[in-house]
């Protein structure tokens, strides 16, 4: 009886402190820059091209979605933005096209830039797309031989059964299952780096990510803008939607689905367009990233 009146306080105590101090969470808006050359050219543009820049339909789609976030409207606090050309130069578009009242300042981050292709970077892109094709087949020839039957899709994990995102598909260098946050800076300064896997890529962008909030945060900002780029959304995205199920879908198959014995085993991702937006919630309490939606 005595227990059961203590925890009865207890938990009351604690439905107290929550009800006075719920959990505070920022409100990230994340975007892709917008067309660039390098987009044009087909080529391999990652962390590591400093030369890509926006546009002119690339400038103009960065002004569109400066309208469409006044439109909504948000009341953005604070940009943070990659330091690379193309994703700096949407943000300075983002920001000409808000409210006078709104002027937000933008602040850099090398943390935020593209993957890392190291010696790959500035490459064709079709070198890639050819890779990724018959790794992904083959691993599921694999999984066919050992297990006979195919996983029913997604759900059943085909994918987790050998964590396609930690493989890249070029150097086919398999990540550590637990890889320290990538300093972007230090990688660059080194040439004819291995690429940086997915998963890489993901740690590293989450890490910066839960910086800006809880940087954010003591400032008392609450809606946040950030520009960066396409497989770094693709990232967040997927993460998001299968949570812990460590599944990657590569940007590569957003245009197709592979089946085998009439089972999709790699259905469609969501396809990040220049200029596309993402709405996400951190968590502050416990580091949850929430993925809200893509804001039409």
């Amino acid at each position: 009886m005595r227990k059961t009146f203590f925890t009865f306080i207890f938990s009351s105590i604690v439905s107290s402190l929550m009800a006075v101090c719920p959990d505070p969470v920022t409100d990230l808006y994340i975007w892709r820059h917008g067309e660039t050359d390098s987009n044009l050219l087909e080529i391999m543009s990652g962390g590591g091209d400093t030369e890509a820049t926006l546009t002119a339909k690339g400038s103009s789609q960065a002004v569109e979605l400066g309208k469409k976030i006044a439109h909504i409207p948000l009341n953005l606090e604070v940009i943070y933005s990659s330091d690379l050309q193309r994703a700096l130069q949407t943000a300075e578009a983002v920001l000409s096209a808000l409210p006078n009242d709104q002027t937000p300042a933008i602040l850099l981050s090398s943390q935020l830039r593209e993957i890392l292709h190291g010696k790959y970077e500035r490459l064709p892109a079709e070198l890639r797309v050819k890779k990724v094709i018959p790794l992904f087949e083959g691993e599921l020839d694999k999984i066919q031989t050992s297990q006979k039957n195919i996983p029913q899709g997604i759900e059943e994990g085909t994918l987790d059964k050998f964590h396609f995102w930690k493989i890249h598909p070029l150097s086919e260098r398999v990540c550590a299952a637990d890889p320290i946050v990538i300093n972007v800076g230090k990688f660059c300064e080194e040439q004819g780096q291995d690429p940086e896997t997915a998963y890489e890529l993901y740690r590293r962008i989450y890490a910066e990510l839960a910086r800006i909030s809880e940087e954010s945060h003591q400032f008392g900002y609450k809606e946040i803008g950030i520009s960066t780029h396409g497989a770094v959304l693709a990232s967040l995205v997927n993460v998001a939607t299968f949570k812990d199920r460590n599944v990657f879908i590569p940007p590569h198959f957003q245009q197709k689905q592979l089946r085998r014995e009439n089972q999709v085993v790699m259905p469609q991702s969501v396809k990040i367009n220049n200029c596309a937006l993402a709405h996400f919630r951190y968590h502050h309490a416990t580091g949850d990233l929430d993925f809200c939606g893509m804001v039409d």
